[in-house]
């Protein structure tokens, strides 16, 4: 139990995972992660995402 930590998704109750890393997102939430950059893109754009997956800020 020592070695669990809280996961920074948004659960609606405390979600703790064994960490392989320095992780701060559940397996659930890693999985999700894809989904949430896909209605990103509809809602804001492809370059727009690429961008902030790339760590560049979006052109205004």
């Amino acid at each position: 139990m020592t070695a669990m930590r809280e996961c920074a998704g948004p659960h609606v109750q405390p979600m703790l995972f064994t960490p392989d890393g320095d992780e701060e997102l559940c397996a659930v939430c890693l999985a999700a992660a894809p989904r949430r950059e896909a209605a990103a893109a509809t809602a804001h754009g492809a370059a727009a995402v690429r961008a902030r997956m790339a760590g560049r800020p979006a052109r205004q």
